[in-house]
């Protein structure tokens, strides 16, 4: 039904819609393989059109809209992926709950940055060291479980986490001889 779908009352098809006017209209477009290709960088290699100088400023601007008093500390080139560390004295506002905030900071920022640079960039926040001990209490959740199911011959659930979470509990099972994991629910 349409309900489920997210329609609005009073609102029609897309088709019905008129059309944005600040985007040209589909059929003055230049076919997709018309338009200019992104070259994929190699592992490794660095990301030619963006410097650490306009990425610090993005992440800056994004950043101290939530909180004017964050600075970033320190951003750094590795593997293709630029790494911004984020100093602020609370952080429990950049963060949010699971890192949730912090996850879609990430995602905007990476976004405005390949938008400003034409480029495919890939940009990591980090506030407090916070990635490398979610990832330290992921694996030991995993662990956890896995030895709970096996002692106790039963499924254990655990909570709805982001594709990278759920990747972190794969790898650091990958070697669990007795334990099997499955991915259930809408986002899997």
């Amino acid at each position: 039904p349409r309900e489920e779908r997210g329609f609005r009352e009073g609102r029609g098809p897309r088709e019905d819609r008129a059309p944005r006017e600040d985007r040209r209209p589909q059929a003055e477009r230049p076919p997709r393989e018309e338009r200019r290709p992104v070259e994929r960088e190699e592992e490794g290699a660095p990301v030619s059109s963006v410097d650490d100088g306009m990425v610090k400023e993005v992440v800056v601007r994004l950043v101290s809209s939530l909180d004017e008093k964050a600075t970033v500390s320190r951003v750094e080139q590795r593997s293709g992926r630029f790494e911004c560390e984020i100093e602020t004295a609370e952080p429990a506002l950049l963060l949010g709950r699971r890192g949730r905030t912090l996850d879609a900071l990430q995602t905007l920022a990476t976004a405005l940055v390949a938008r400003r640079a034409g480029d495919r960039v890939k940009v990591n926040l980090d506030i407090g060291g916070f990635r490398e001990r979610r990832r330290e209490v992921l694996v030991t959740m995993a662990h956890e479980a896995a030895e709970d199911a096996v002692s106790h011959d039963e499924e254990i659930h655990l909570e709805p986490m982001s594709a990278h979470e759920r990747k972190i509990i794969h790898s650091a099972l990958a070697q669990h001889a007795e334990a099997t994991l499955e991915a259930i629910g809408p986002d899997r």
